[in-house]
């Protein structure tokens, strides 16, 4: 068996390790278990430090893990990113309905990623890939040039424009757009990407992972239900995450004024307001199960075992990648979700456990819920991660090698031991 100094080194990055909820510890947790098994050595990047759940998670699969930056500039850009975060908020508080506050969150965003790409290229012995899972959708070319690393970076949504002064900070550091590549999670925000970066690089992939492992055995939903006081014969739907704006909660609230089924509603996540929908709830004859603040992915794993589906809503045209779409389909839950993306849509349609219904349409949506309370769909099969695009972690690192044998190597001498050879693959 080979020696972790012998195998390919690849430098996950991903600076929203340090909170237990979300996608993205998971993510790093099962790409770098992918990575050994595809015969690399992971390496964890994290700046902002690691949630407890997430370094455990990390410590099991053998990946060395890093959660503090190392070398002088590195920490000096993270200080300065530190120091930013308060802007955002203010920025928010006086020009609401502009784009300065998500411009100055790119900038902050932007240090932050400089001190992570400093830092994995200091430590990582040179010729390694590196890869942002959680990548700033703005200055790129200029992270990428003041870090002096070639990388991929997963986008995950839109975002904001620039604006014309950081547009400026990319003109001057155009050179680095060069040795980017940005991977975005659909087709709509490639096009988003192109439009305002014409000379950018880019592919489509997801950025969730199949994992057969986390298929839900039928002989945990009665556990389950034990665990969350919820009785054998309860229609239980989960609706997972925050509540923010584009969640579309209003029309879930309608339509829950409308169902003739009582319906025992999960909710979890940061923020949320289960007051908002306990009237509508009661009115037929239902009950909210407040799981409020984060989960861990163990308390999510028994939140999908009790339910009989799960609701996902968006408002026209969000097109983010949606992890609880994606989590159906891996853990096995049927999903009632609206039609907001018109090509997820239609290869949701294609699939017997999903019920759409058109995006704010609380009518359609009560109809949809009534009609799977007496008739709930099929659980998703082992194959529906990958009919809707995903690929086991081992592949994914495969795949991640590959594009960034495109870009040219460049690497600062600053900050940085000396080089332990190439092994880039």
């Amino acid at each position: 068996m080979p020696t972790a100094a012998s195998r390919p080194r690849i430098c996950l990055i991903e600076n929203f390790a340090d909170g237990a909820a979300g996608h993205w510890g998971d993510n790093l947790i099962r790409l770098c278990d992918g990575a050994v098994d595809a015969g690399f050595d992971p390496m964890a990047v994290a700046v902002h430090g690691l949630h407890p759940q997430v370094r455990d998670g990390l410590e099991a699969t053998g990946a060395r893990i890093v959660d503090r930056p190392s070398g002088q500039t590195a920490r000096a850009a993270l200080w300065v990113s530190l120091r930013l975060r308060p802007l955002h908020g203010v920025l928010y508080r006086l020009f609401p309905k502009t784009h300065l506050p998500a411009q100055a969150r790119y900038v902050q965003r932007c240090l932050a990623e400089v001190a992570a790409l400093r830092t994995a290229t200091r430590l990582g012995g040179g010729g390694e890939v590196v890869v942002i899972l959680t990548a700033s959708q703005g200055l790129a070319a200029t992270t990428a040039q003041l870090a002096g690393t070639s990388h991929l970076r997963f986008v995950h949504y839109e975002g904001a424009p620039e604006g014309a002064i950081l547009r400026v900070a990319e003109r001057i550091f155009a050179r680095g757009g060069r040795s980017v590549v940005v991977v975005c999670t659909n087709p709509t925000i490639e096009a988003t990407t192109r439009k305002r970066h014409p000379n950018r690089h880019t592919v489509v992939r997801p950025f969730a992972v199949a994992d057969p492992a986390m298929y839900i055995a039928d002989s945990e939903r009665q556990p389950a239900r034990q665990e969350l006081a919820i009785a054998d014969t309860e229609f239980v739907v989960a609706m997972i995450g925050g509540w923010w704006p584009y969640k579309d909660v209003g029309t879930v609230k309608r339509a829950l004024e409308r169902v003739e089924h009582p319906v025992a509603l999960v909710v979890c996540g940061i923020p949320i307001r289960p007051a908002e929908l306990e009237p509508a709830v009661k009115r037929c004859g239902g009950r909210i199960v407040n799981l409020q603040g984060s989960v861990t992915e163990r308390e999510l794993r028994r939140i999908y075992a009790a339910s009989d589906c799960a609701l996902v809503t968006r408002t026209p045209g969000w097109p983010e990648e949606i992890g609880t779409i994606f989590d159906a389909a891996r853990y096995g839950v049927p999903l009632i979700v609206s039609d907001h993306d018109r090509a997820l849509s239609e290869r949701l349609s294609r699939e017997p456990w999903v019920r759409l219904f058109p995006t704010g349409d609380a009518s359609a949506l009560a109809k949809t819920l009534d009609d799977v309370a007496d008739e709930p769909p099929s659980r998703p099969d082992h194959g529906a991660p990958e009919r809707l695009g995903l690929h086991p972690a081992s592949e994914t690192i495969v795949a991640f090698c590959g594009i960034a044998a495109t870009l040219p190597e460049q690497r600062h001498s600053a900050d940085r031991p000396a080089r332990h050879g190439k092994n880039r693959c």
